[in-house]
């Protein structure tokens, strides 16, 4: 990784993580979005996504 190691927190160790691991576009769920900056991560050439679940409906 970038020999920061676990002095990243946050955001910026997802980023460290994903540009050591080559990635291009990193997934969270939806819980995620007031966490992180898109902005922040199309700078390292990351594309961010987040799951929306679709609801579920069970008989009762």
């Amino acid at each position: 990784m970038s020999g920061e190691g676990n002095s990243l927190k946050g955001e910026n160790r997802v980023i460290d993580i994903n540009r050591y691991l080559g990635s291009s576009h990193y997934v969270n769920p939806i819980g995620g979005i007031p966490l992180y900056e898109k902005q922040h991560f199309t700078e390292y050439g990351l594309k961010p996504s987040f799951l929306q679940p679709e609801g579920i409906d069970y008989p009762q």
